[in-house]
């Protein structure tokens, strides 16, 4: 019998660091150099998009499978605030503004996924990718 590769993690009750098992599409990412692993996420990420397009051509708004839930929002406006102009209007300065209205909140690691911009010339068609073609 095939042992998994462990990875050592702490136990989140006792602190004591136990092996945990690496599932196997973590260890093949793990191989991957930085260009495949840009690569793998553009194809991910038009994976997602072609999905995206399929529930909203669907009218989905929410939709729950056995393992991930999928909700869709339609788009809409939101409201942007004019920083230099609100302190402005308050006559306090930025750091007052800080202090008195603002609460800090922790985050997480964020991962943007975007497109290649390919320069072409004026002979050259334009190449779309399979998910913006789908679209079209």
């Amino acid at each position: 019998m095939r042992t998994m590769r462990t990875q050592n993690f702490p136990n989140i009750l006792t602190g004591v660091f136990a092996p945990m098992p690496i599932e196997p599409e973590a260890r093949r990412v793990r191989k991957l150099s930085p260009r495949a692993l840009a690569d793998e996420a553009g194809t991910a990420k038009e994976t997602i998009e072609a999905i995206k397009n399929e529930a909203i051509r669907r009218g989905f708004r929410k939709v729950e499978g056995e393992r991930w839930k999928l909700s869709l929002s339609p788009p809409g406006e939101a409201n942007r605030t004019d920083k230099s102009r609100l302190l402005e209007v308050l006559g306090i300065t930025e750091s007052e503004f800080i202090a008195r209205f603002c609460t800090q909140t922790t985050t997480d690691w964020v991962m943007r996924c975007t497109a290649r911009k390919v320069l072409r010339t004026a002979e050259q068609p334009l190449v779309k990718s399979p998910a913006v073609a789908k679209r079209a």
